[in-house]
């Protein structure tokens, strides 16, 4: 250990600086050094003594055992920032962090670093979307002081740092492993992508982010979005780069740097991952206790779970019958399955699986590309179970001891393991066993295969897996990485103008049973970013005090600078460090461990950091120890050499480059650009240490540029148990991570260091007088003094800058967000003016326009200038006089146009009957103009020429009837005065007179004088009205009349629909009467009122009338007549009758029979039968919606009221069927409820299609459940009832008036639901259920808005995997809280619809057994039952939707 810190000492030829005054605010020596510009953030030879420990890097403690752990107790509560302690010391600061532990208060505070203490459990609420809003809607500026310490205040920081200062940001997790540094990496990035899901729409930042494509616009979670394809890489790469070792479950065996790209509105723009060192040596030999890599084992759990026992691939793959103890890359570790944890893991494998494949799927790589990746997996474990035998090899010269593939055991000549990796890799058997067994070197020009030993061969085989899987991983990473690239290069945008957020993930340190040349890799990562914690936290901010004149008390620090400098000097400015001897071991012949310990201990004598170990830790000829600032570690250099030159033989990488997959040719391209010498036997690629000091250099030079975000993570125990603090644990922890040195600094140091000039130009607002010259500096200082502003010691003034303390800065900062916001809101207003003002004139101007127009009746300029008004003068142009009467016009104008174009097609068709019902249409539109009198004056003309063609026929027919008819006719067309019509009426007169009737000779007196009687007596009967005597002329008159008087009648009443009069003749004898639109149907000799057809029967008696007879001309007017007026009715919402509908189609079927059409007739004959089609639907949706409602049948008032919905009718009755159906369902759920119903009972009630979910009465509209949205409604309609991968619009229920913030709280339930079910990706699914459980239990109104929201996603779901999540929750909903009576018989009709499920039956028939019991139980104790039950944690949730443990779910027969 090094001595104890002393104070630095005062610069040459000045004295010691004096000590600080009492509440020091200015330069506290005249003596201080001059004024200089602080080091840069780079590592320099030259230190502060005093402020760091010796070079060795360690400082004298007080030991483990013996500090003194303050006991938070008697109501004493810890703070959130260990600053904040009354007591700067360790016992306080691990006393704190214990009892914020035992209080499942994971997180705290020190300065703006965070501390986060594993609890080895998902604690309930604290990483729900709840608690991710209240982060995401806080300012930033008051996150630290409003919320308590979290993860995603980390990720909120870097977050608007990266939006406000446009500077990249970087979050460093560092700790041990298992310490919790991959959860909090995943959480950060959840937090960043909910951030850009939750951005604006910009157009500079393409498709790739959050705004991607119409299907998942605003919130949504699509597949192909950059935010779920970062979070699914993250499963891809603990998969292939994650295994259990005696520390961790899941420990990283690599490290990664995450570049997330951000455009300026916020979205995530492309996202990039840097992979470092992955331990290889693992997939050859693993400790005990620990295990290979996680992807080895999931497949293999796969393959032999229920699910995968039937795949085929098994045999293909060559793994039948097999487990991971049958191979011996997965069984190499002492202790058996327990010891190799293989059993507490075995289920997370097979699940874990499932979730591979989807994340691979995400990343285009289809089922045969996945079962190439399997294929080639299966082919690394078949090459660890080949084994060498010792062969001789003779030739001409000499006879050498060699080696040959050792066959398998009698008996299994079929299942031989090189047969099974040769043809699984692609490669013929014989060249991978000559591979592995030769080597080929050169002798002078000549290259010589040379027979390799057992041990070689070994080496080679195990050369070959290990490379074949680093080869495939970073093939898997470079296509994650051109995906994701793709993907934010979709919409062309400028991904080069983006800024980065970069998390770093990566190994922590390590100090193993065997430490070999990995651990010494991760452990010099390790102290290179300690290193760069110290220069942000430490070394800069103390040096930065001496140059500028301040005195600030010492805070002694662990300074690792000498260590690194023992790992990574060149040798050219001194002695070469431990890389560069390695490196010299590496290429020099002969080079081995024993010369390099030699080197070692000669050349690194000097170094305090590196001693030989004691005999009891290692064999020193062997071994070397190295003191970091984490702690002493011994490292063993047995095999150092090979691992460091981690080269393949150019013979297997030939043998491998001409496999028959494509996949190994590309990775044996990988791994030969990365590792493969030139030329056989001589390397000149740089060694793995090389490249990984390149590499890691290169990583902390962009750390350096970016804004730096520290989290430190903490073991509590090393047995990853719950609940248990181990205080020496955490003390060493704390000890290697500086946490007291840091809370001493922030506690007496200055945070904020600023320059006068931007001190003055920033703060001189606040002291009343703005200015922008440092020399205004005294005067801003005293303004600011008098004002409080600053205070106390909070602050000090040095030589060029003014510091301040955390609390001094964060008082100015609040103090000048009330100066902004009053000066914005000036601004504002300024500018709201001015753009007022603008846009007024430019109102006013457009205004002049609009009355131009509308004295012009111009249309289309009218409807410009009221939308530049609207423009110009949102919410206020509809108060505009001259806009009010702009609308009225604009509605006239388009009545009119209607009005014009009914017209013209009128007159165009010259049909009497067409022209007056577009007379008639244009008389209640207000039209009254030019096409108006135009069609008037043509139907003038046409009753004046019918009128005249008629009067003409019955002057020839001379018939009495006739010519009255004709007569009157011809009168009312204003034809009295016409010569026909004088000539007509002398016919009629005439026609008039008596005839004289034949009898027996007789005198001329007394026939005239009979026929004078008679004559005279029929006079007077008429007059009298009483019986008449009628001749058989008479009778034959009359008759004929009252045939006229029919015909006229029918005559009127068939044009109704544009048959006319002058056309009556064309239905001859089997002419009927239509009614006005009721088209009353009184068969040829069936009396008048005899009884109405019914609606159903019309189309089949118009089939009898002479429709078909028309001339196809008059026939095809007639269509298209009855298709305006009707099409007119639609489009109006305007009621249509059955008895219209019915003779449409008669009309429409006539026309499909005439032959005689022509092609544009034909075409437009489709879009007619179209409309038809819409008639005849609306109008008997509307006419079963009516007798529903007038008989109160809830089954047929149900199905009436979805039809009508789903078309989107106007129906006067919707209103009152929705009201009818409630009081009737209410009716019948009390009816029920008075006894208790058996399961039996209930299920019949139920199965009725009445009891459909989707028929719930309480559901919204489609069109309300949409409101608000612009963009895909339709398809967002359609989805309302289905599964979908995006927020809801709006909750599915309509919103109470006593529970208001429903539709907010339903939204965000459905939110916690996606992440629940795997459809959001989220680092803790179990939690997002967690708050959804809680929501419910707390809000009775919102328990139907839940289940129907997991009935939803259950609702063709196409993911069995959400689908089975889905049902699970279900389960646990109804077996926690019970839905409302309403929904009752819903719910249960849902269940009896997969109550017979082959996969899902039993989750069903458990649901309804529930239900069952508590439709046994009053409504007032199911209440008091539910405010009883204690909910579940996140952890027992975890565990049923892992499927480890159903405690909700119990078998049913």
């Amino acid at each position: 250990m090094g001595n104890k810190a002393r104070p630095p000492p005062p610069p040459k030829g000045k004295k010691k600086p004096p000590p600080p005054p009492p509440k020091g605010r200015k330069s506290v020596s005249k003596e201080a050094p001059p004024p200089s510009q602080p080091e840069e953030r780079t590592r320099k030879k030259s230190v502060v003594k005093g402020s760091q420990g010796k070079a060795n890097g360690h400082q004298h403690h007080v030991p483990v055992k013996s500090v003194q752990v303050h006991d938070f107790g008697n109501g004493e509560s810890p703070p959130d920032d260990l600053i904040k302690l009354n007591k700067l010391e360790e016992g306080f600061i691990v006393g704190s962090l214990r009892e914020r532990y035992n209080r499942d208060v994971i997180y705290t505070y020190v300065g703006t670093v965070l501390i986060s203490v594993n609890p080895y459990h998902v604690i309930d609420d604290l990483y729900t979307p709840s608690t991710m809003d209240s982060y995401a809607s806080v300012p930033q500026e008051n996150v630290h002081d409003d919320l308590p310490p979290h993860i995603f205040a980390i990720a909120s920081g870097a977050y608007h740092g990266l939006m406000s200062s446009w500077r990249n940001q970087a979050i460093l997790i560092s700790g041990e492993s298992g310490a919790g540094k991959t959860e909090a990496c995943k959480l950060v990035l959840e937090y960043l992508m909910e951030m850009s899901a939750r951005a604006p729409k910009a157009k500079e930042d393409g498709p790739g982010g959050a705004s991607s494509g119409a299907a998942e616009e605003e919130y949504g979670y699509g597949l192909d979005r950059l935010e779920n394809q970062c979070m699914q890489a993250q499963t891809i790469f603990e998969s292939f780069g994650n295994a259990k070792t005696v520390r961790n479950n899941n420990s990283s065996r690599f490290g990664k740097w995450i570049e997330v790209l951000f455009g300026n509105s916020g979205h995530i723009s492309g996202a990039h991952i840097k992979t470092y060192l992955l331990e290889k040596s693992r997939l050859t030999k693993v400790d005990t206790g620990e295990r290979n890599y996680h992807v080895f084992y999931q497949m293999l759990a796969y393959l032999n779970s229920p699910q995968g026992a039937g795949d085929e691939r098994m045999s293909r793959f060559k793994l039948q019958k097999t487990t991971w103890k049958s191979f011996s890359y997965l069984s190499s570790s002492k202790g058996g399955q327990e010891g190799g944890g293989h059993k507490e893991l075995a289920f997370v494998d097979s699940d874990n699986f499932d979730k591979l494949i989807t994340s691979l799927n995400i990343f285009g790589l289809n089922s045969e590309a996945i079962d190439t990746i399997m294929q080639l997996l299966a082919a690394i474990l078949h090459l660890g179970n080949i084994k060498f035998a010792n062969k001789r090899i003779q030739n001409e010269s000499s006879d050498v001891q060699g080696s040959v593939a050792a066959p398998p055991p009698p008996g299994r000549r079929t299942e031989s393991p090189l047969s099974n990796a040769a043809e699984l890799m692609g490669v013929p058997p014989e060249a991978l066993e000559r591979a592995m067994c030769y080597s080929s070197v050169t002798a002078g020009r000549d290259v010589i295969e040379k027979p390799n030993t057992v041990e070689e061969s070994y080496r080679s085989r195990d050369a070959l897996a290990k490379g074949v899987y680093e080869g495939l991983f970073k093939w898997i990473g470079s296509h994650i990485n051109r995906v994701m690239k793709l993907q934010s290069q979709a919409g062309d945008s400028d991904v080069t103008s983006n800024k980065v957020i970069g998390i770093l993930d990566i190994f922590g340190f390590e100090s193993l049973q065997t430490n070999s040349f990995e651990q010494i890799c991760i452990n010099y990562c390790n102290e290179k970013l300690h290193f760069h914690f110290n220069e942000e936290c430490f070394r800069i901010e103390q040096q930065e005090y001496i140059a500028e004149g301040v005195s600030v008390e010492n805070v002694p620090y662990i300074d690792n600078a000498e260590c690194i400098d023992m790992f990574e000097a060149s040798g050219k400015a001194g002695s070469p460090g431990i890389f560069a001897l390695i490196d010299t071991e590496v290429h020099a012949p002969g080079g081995s461990e024993v010369k390099l310990l030699e080197n070692m201990y000669g050349l690194l004598k000097d170094k305090e950091n590196l001693t030989k170990p004691h005999p009891r830790e290692g064999d020193s000829r062997q071994c070397f120890k190295v003191i970091h600032y984490a702690g002493t570690v011994v490292y063993n250099s047995a095999g150092l050499l090979e691992k460091s030159r981690d080269t393949i033989h150019p013979d297997i990488r030939k043998m491998i480059k001409g496999s028959s997959s494509s996949l190994v040719r590309d990775i044996a391209e990988i791994i030969g650009a990365d590792r493969s010498s030139k030329t056989p036997g001589k390397s000149n690629k740089a060694t793995l240490g090389t490249q990984f000091c390149k590499q890691l250099s290169s990583l902390m030079g962009t750390v350096n540029e970016a804004s730096p975000h520290f989290v430190k993570c903490m073991k509590p125990n090393d047995k990853s148990s719950q609940k248990l603090f181990m205080v020496e644990n955490v003390i060493e922890q704390l000890r290697c991570a500086g946490i007291l040195s840091l809370c001493q600094l922030r506690k007496v140091g200055f945070c904020e260091r600023i320059t006068f000039s931007e001190f003055v130009s920033k703060y001189s607002c606040l002291s009343g007088k703005q200015s922008n010259s440092s020399k205004d500096i005294e005067e801003v200082i005293e303004r600011l003094s008098s004002k409080s502003l600053l205070h106390g010691d909070g602050w000090v003034k040095g030589h060029t800058k003014i510091m301040l303390k955390t609390g001094q800065h964060n008082t100015l900062e609040k103090a000048l967000l009330v100066v902004k916001r009053k000066a914005v809101a000036k601004i504002e207003k300024q500018v709201r003016v001015s753009l007022f003002r603008k846009r007024f004139s430019e109102a006013m101007a457009v205004k002049n326009n609009l009355k131009a127009a509308m004295g012009r009746e111009n249309l289309s300029e009218i409807k410009a200038c009221m939308d530049a008004l609207e423009d110009r003068l949102p919410g206020i142009f509809s108060s505009l006089p001259v806009y009010s009467k702009a609308k009225n016009l604009t509605q006239r104008l388009n009545r009119e146009m209607e009005a014009i174009s009914l017209l013209k097609k009128a007159i165009d068709s010259r049909h009497v009957q067409t022209l007056k019902s577009a007379l008639k249409t244009s008389l209640e539109l207000g039209y009254k103009k030019d096409a108006y009198v135009e069609a008037q004056a043509l139907l003038e003309t046409i009753a004046r020429e019918s009128a005249l063609e008629s009067l003409q026929t019955a002057m020839q027919s001379k018939k009495k009837a006739d010519l009255k008819k004709a007569l009157k006719q011809a009168k009312s067309a204003g034809l009295s005065d016409d010569e026909n019509v004088k000539r007509a009426e002398l016919l009629l007169q005439e026609l008039g007179k008596p005839k004289a009737k034949a009898k027996p000779a007789e005198p001329a007196a007394t026939a005239g004088k009979v026929s004078s009687s008679l004559l005279d007596a029929m006079h007077e009967v008429e007059n009298e009205g009483q019986p008449k005597v009628q001749d058989d002329a008479e009778e034959t008159e009359e008759k004929e009349a009252k045939e006229a008087s029919a015909g006229d009648g029918e005559a009127d009443l068939l044009t109704q629909f544009g048959l006319g009069a002058d056309k009556k003749e064309g239905y001859g004898e089997e002419s009927e009467v239509l009614a006005d639109f009721g088209m009353v149907l009184s068969p040829k000799g069936q009396a008048s009122g005899e009884g109405e057809k019914s609606a159903e029967n019309l189309g089949k008696e118009f089939s009898a009338l002479g429709l078909s007879r028309l001339p196809s001309t008059e026939l095809w007017r007639t269509v298209v007549g009855v298709a305006d007026i009707l099409s007119a009715k639609l489009n109006t919402n305007s009621m249509i009758m059955p008895k219209e509908a019915a003779f449409f189609r008669s009309c429409v079927a006539a026309a499909e029979a005439e032959t005689t059409l022509s092609d544009d007739q034909g075409t437009q004959l489709t879009e007619i039968k179209e409309l038809c089609a819409r008639v005849s639907e609306t109008s008997e949706c509307n006419e079963n919606l009516k007798n529903a409602v007038y008989t109160k049948n809830l089954d047929k008032l149900i199905d009436a009221l979805e039809t009508v919905e789903s078309l989107g009718m106007e129906s006067p009755y919707i209103e009152q069927a929705k009201t009818l159906q409630q009081d009737l369902q209410r009716q019948e759920m009390e009816k029920s409820s008075t006894s208790a119903p058996s399961e039996s009972q209930i299920i019949d009630i139920a199965k009725s299609s009445r009891w459909r979910f989707d028929k719930f009465v309480k559901l919204r509209s489609r069109d309300d459940f949409v409101r608000g949205k612009w963009r895909g409604r339709k398809r967002l309609m359609g989805l309302m009832l289905q599964h979908q991968r995006e927020n809801l619009p709006n909750s599915l229920t309509c919103q109470s008036t006593s529970f208001p913030n429903l539709n907010r709280i339903a939204t965000s339930s459905f939110k916690c639901l996606l992440g629940a079910t795997g459809v959001k990706k989220t680092t803790f699914p179990a939690g997002h259920a967690h708050e959804l459980l809680k929501t419910g239990l707390k809000h009775e109104a919102l328990r139907d808005e839940i289940l129907i929201q997991q009935i939803k996603q259950i609702h063709n779901n196409q993911d069995p995997k959400s689908t089975y999540t889905g049902w699970l929750l279900l389960c646990i909903w109804i077996s926690l809280f019970c839905p409302s009576i309403e929904f009752e018989l819903h719910l249960i009709n849902f269940l009896i619809f997969f109550r017979e499920h082959g996969v899902y039956g039993m989750y069903a028939k458990y649901c309804l057994a529930v239900l069952q019991k508590q439709f046994q139980v009053e409504e007032v104790e199911l209440k008091k039952i539910a405010k009883k039950i204690a909910l579940p944690s996140v952890d027992q949730l975890s565990s049923v939707l892992q499927g480890k443990s159903t405690p909700f779910i119990k078998k049913l027969d």
